[in-house]
């Protein structure tokens, strides 16, 4: 059923590593080059290729727990398993037994993080060598308490709540801004970013969706550098970060 063209051909199956012809691994990297390095096979004049074959090497497997404080499992914890630093190769989340499996990997050095949607818990992450067909078994995890930032955004008249205003979380690196997590307020106007580590913070808002009011960081400053910080204690809630946005103009 083909046409005449030219084509790269990708074998997968469950239980065993991905890869293109001829002998290229598939590591599921938007980024990557593994499709362009394929082997181009060309049909034409209605042409039949034959002999285009793999040798398929064995998935690798990530299984384990993911608990709490006194070992409570924790369910809803996403798993992500990265191969470079801007992308993920695959991903799970934890059951209600806080049980999490990671297949079809193949072979090579990995980062596995693991990620609370919620906030309640602190983001960990460790490394990982897995060799062909390899099933890592009891790769456990314990997360910590995380700590977090609350308050409340309003108009200008101190007292209206703003809706699905940006609130993002920034951490000086050394030499700039790093972004840590990001929220949008809720019906209230009130708003929780969780899953931080004792540190300061500079607190952004941001009225992404509709450019009615001026953006603003905690306390009543224009931008990241002029900010206050917020300094977060472990495993606590610091409240009261609220923020009154001034109404922009517009063309």
């Amino acid at each position: 059923g083909l046409s005449n063209g030219a084509y790269r051909v990708r074998f997968s199956g469950e239980g065993f590593a991905t890869e293109f012809y001829d002998n290229v691994l598939d590591r599921y990297n938007p980024y990557s080059t593994d499709l362009d390095t394929a082997t181009v096979l060309v049909i034409s004049n209605s042409a039949s290729i034959s002999n285009i074959n793999a040798s398929l090497a064995g998935a690798a497997t990530i299984s384990g727990i993911v608990t709490g404080s006194g070992d409570l499992p924790l369910a809803g914890i996403d798993v992500y398993i990265y191969y470079g630093d801007d992308w993920y190769n695959r991903e799970a989340t934890t059951d209600d037994n806080g049980e999490y499996l990671v297949s079809d990997l193949p072979s090579d050095g990995y980062t596995v993080k693991f990620y609370d949607p919620t906030g309640n818990y602190l983001e960990m992450q460790t490394n990982i060598v897995l060799s062909e067909g390899a099933h890592i078994t009891n790769f456990d995890v314990t997360m910590g308490i995380a700590s977090k930032i609350s308050g409340m955004v309003t108009g200008p008249d101190g007292t209206t709540p703003l809706q699905n205003i940006r609130a993002r979380a920034y951490r000086w690196n050394g030499s700039g801004w790093d972004s840590v997590r990001m929220v949008l307020t809720d019906a209230d106007g009130c708003y929780t970013i969780g899953g931080l580590n004792a540190d300061n913070y500079r607190i952004a808002f941001t009225d992404y969706l509709n450019g009615n009011y001026l953006d603003e960081v905690y306390n009543n400053a224009p931008n990241l550098d002029s900010g206050t910080d917020v300094v977060v204690p472990a495993e606590t809630t610091v409240p009261g970060i609220d923020a009154s946005l001034t109404a922009a103009s517009k063309i």
